[in-house]
């Protein structure tokens, strides 16, 4: 009887030396954001609809945002943003406001 109670506290303990871990991990894994360039960024609040993506240079991946297509209304672009990837925002029904700067060469 007495291993089968160190055992599961063995086990126990083990188990709460790892909680720490499991939820970091959890959380690093943001679904409403990732990178979309060497040097890009992008994050979408659903609260708002709005996609804003930071940072400089060429953007670049495929299906980047796809799962908030359907709910993207805002784009924000940074100023530094030289180029745009291919059906970057394809299938963006309920977009409404896109500005793209001046600094974009390629599309």
């Amino acid at each position: 009887m007495n291993k089968r109670i160190f055992s599961l506290l063995l086990a126990l303990a083990l188990l709460w030396t790892l909680a720490p871990q499991i939820a970091w991990s959890s959380h690093a894994a943001d679904p409403t954001s990732g990178v979309c360039g060497e040097n890009l960024t992008w994050s979408f609040d659903p609260g708002t609809g709005t996609l804003t993506v930071a940072g400089s240079g060429e953007m670049e991946g495929d299906s980047l945002w796809m799962d908030y297509r359907d709910s993207i209304q805002t784009v924000v672009l940074p100023a530094g943003l030289t180029s745009i990837c291919s059906d970057a925002f394809s299938c963006c029904t309920a977009l409404t406001s896109l500005t793209i700067p001046d600094a974009v060469t390629c599309i």
